[in-house]
């Protein structure tokens, strides 16, 4: 998907290159109702959102400089064993199968769900754990395949209002090594 950014540079130039959006908001998925007929192959794509969550995670453990400190392998470990949890992954396949949502909207529904259980906890420590459910959930909804059972128009004018909500504050990069920031 190609959508342009606009906004403040931090210095004059041009660059091709991968702009990351970086933002504190709220993960922002598209939400529709899957049709009956097609809840079946919803919860393949949110299978294979997983499926593919796990192997980049996989690929980044597998370049991990040799010189990184050990906390960097661990990270991923965590991420990986927060998307094998079946409170993440099992739950979503049932508000697709049951509220027929579409598998970016249930994680998204679960995700919430179970960081309101992190905000019960009084140990300040585990009560921060909550920001790594929410980037296990970023990494599967971004792996999600843009394929789904809603109509294409749908999924296109939700993913349009969404890019347009996020370029609006970004700010693009001007060097290949540079991060765009909203």
């Amino acid at each position: 998907m190609n959508f342009i950014l606009s906004g403040s540079t931090v210095s004059g130039g041009i660059t091709v290159g991968y702009a990351h959006l970086v933002s504190t908001a709220r993960l922002e998925v598209g939400h529709y109702e899957v049709p009956q007929e097609d809840l079946e192959n919803e919860v393949a794509r949110f299978d294979e959102g997983l499926r593919r969550a796990r192997d980049e995670l996989d690929a980044l453990k597998a370049h991990i400089a040799p010189d990184a400190p050990p906390e960097l392998e661990a990270f991923l470990n965590l991420h990986r064993m927060i998307l094998d949890d079946s409170a993440l992954s099992r739950a979503p396949r049932e508000l697709i199968r049951t509220r027929r949502y579409n598998a970016e909207w249930a994680l998204l529904q679960q995700m919430e769900k179970l960081t309101e259980r992190f905000d019960e906890i009084n140990d300040q420590y585990l009560r921060e754990r909550k920001a790594d459910v929410h980037f296990s959930s970023a990494i599967t909804s971004a792996a999600s395949s843009p394929t789904s059972a809603a109509s294409p128009r749908t999924r296109r004018s939700s993913r349009a209002a969404s890019a347009s909500r996020r370029s609006s504050a970004c700010t693009t990069p001007t060097r290949p090594s540079a991060k765009a920031s909203c």
